[in-house]
């Protein structure tokens, strides 16, 4: 069992390019490579991104991806706003405590970021999510030159 400090995590998501493909599972009779959010909500649009989640603790040492999401093209924002409350609600009900998220800066993220907190944010802005007293801490990544 985590104590409270422990349980106090960062929760980081990004959008990664695939190669579009479909697989065929013959024990669950089933095809994946198609665009789905979840269970239930599924099309049959080719998958060529997938969405990440994934938490790491900011005391406790432990990182973790926790799940994925295969879109076609960039996720859209609403989309993006949609998945992001269902991942912190399902975290809540694990013990979690999600105090920071991170992201690049991608125009999609950017504008889901915008679209949760209020007035329009700088660099790393506090946000109180509606249903919820969790203040979270939103971090962007900076593009880095080599």
């Amino acid at each position: 069992m985590l104590k409270p400090l422990e349980r106090k995590c960062s929760l980081l998501f990004d959008e990664m390019a695939l190669e579009a493909n479909l697989y065929f599972d013959k024990s669950n009779d089933c095809i994946f490579g198609y665009e789905a959010f979840g269970c239930n909500n599924r099309n049959i649009k080719f998958a060529d991104h997938v969405l990440v989640f994934m938490v790491r603790g900011t005391k406790k040492k432990f990182k973790q991806p926790i799940c994925y999401y295969f879109v076609q093209g960039t996720t859209p924002t609403a989309v993006l706003v949609q998945c992001f409350k269902e991942v912190l609600t399902n975290l809540a009900s694990t013990g979690l405590d999600v105090v920071t998220t991170v992201s690049d800066q991608g125009a999609t993220n950017v504008a889901a970021i915008n679209y949760l907190t209020e007035p329009q944010p700088a660099d790393n802005t506090a946000v109180v999510l509606p249903n919820s007293g969790a203040e979270l801490l939103f971090s962007r990544w900076c593009k880095h030159k080599f």
